[in-house]
């Protein structure tokens, strides 16, 4: 999935304002990436591939490092000042719409699988368990491919790392920790699959969709169904969907602490 360009201006900004603000600079080399900003480009032709005008607006304003609203309240959830506006997605990693987010991708990437003819095995959702297997089991011809999707941000203020993909390969890093015993127990290869807030995919999540590609091309998938172009776009517009709905519900969540302590 390595067919689209890093954006040079965003790389350029990057390496210029790397010391006077990590999270800006990480916010620049994430949304400079690869395929981060697909959705940018992509003709709404189907439902899977349209930002609604509220999921683009906060779609641009997440990659011009501004929160979601211009009419917050001067201060988050947590009562700290949105005097730095990434602060306010790095609290957003508390909310529960990022679990509709991250089911989104999974079930997305279970899709195209199939439509590639892999035998896929989509691990459900158990609220309050601890998940003992990672999100799919793909079969395929050569191999079992066994994926955990995780969405990460890489301006959280605890991540002080500027290197591209830096919080992507820390994240699949884990993935592969938490899941390589179960997965040499039964045969298959272990993938993280991480995809940063501002659009990049880690280096597991490339070689996931290399594998993609390659089943595609080994099946007798339509080619109207199915091309790397289209897989990228997908995948970048069902992460700003999930970004909109994570970001929505917090600035709601924001406006009405906002109100509750006015009252108090």
């Amino acid at each position: 999935m390595s067919g689209f360009a890093a954006d040079p201006v965003c790389v350029r900004l990057a390496r210029w304002l790397h010391e006077d603000s990590v999270p800006v600079a990480q916010r620049l080399q994430s949304s400079a990436a690869p395929n981060a900003g697909a959705w940018l480009t992509v003709i709404p032709s189907s439902s899977e591939l349209t930002l609604t005008d509220q999921e683009f607006r906060a779609a641009c304003r997440l990659r011009l490092g501004l929160v979601p609203s211009s009419s917050l309240p001067r201060r988050c959830v947590c009562n700290s000042s949105f005097d730095d506006p990434l602060h306010f997605y790095s609290w957003l990693l508390k909310r529960k719409e990022i679990t509709v987010r991250h089911d989104a991708i999974v079930r997305l990437l279970a899709r195209w699988f199939r439509v590639a003819g892999a035998v896929v095995h989509v691990e459900p959702r158990v609220f309050d368990t601890v998940r003992l297997r990672p999100d799919l089991e793909v079969i395929l011809p050569d191999g079992v491919l066994l994926v955990d999707v995780t969405v990460v941000h890489p301006a959280s203020p605890s991540n002080l790392v500027t290197r591209a993909l830096a919080t992507a390969q820390s994240a699949e890093r884990k993935k592969r920790t938490k899941y390589n015993q179960f997965a040499r127990a039964r045969g298959a290869t272990m993938f993280g699959f991480a995809i940063e807030t501002f659009g990049a995919f880690g280096p597991d999540a490339q070689t996931v969709l290399q594998r993609l590609e390659v089943a595609a091309a080994a099946s007798v998938v339509d080619p109207s169904r199915f091309s790397r172009e289209l897989v990228a776009q997908t995948f970048s517009v069902a992460l700003q969907k999930g970004n909109a709905l994570v970001a929505l519900g917090g600035a709601l969540a924001t406006r009405a602490a906002a109100l509750a302590r006015a009252d108090s």
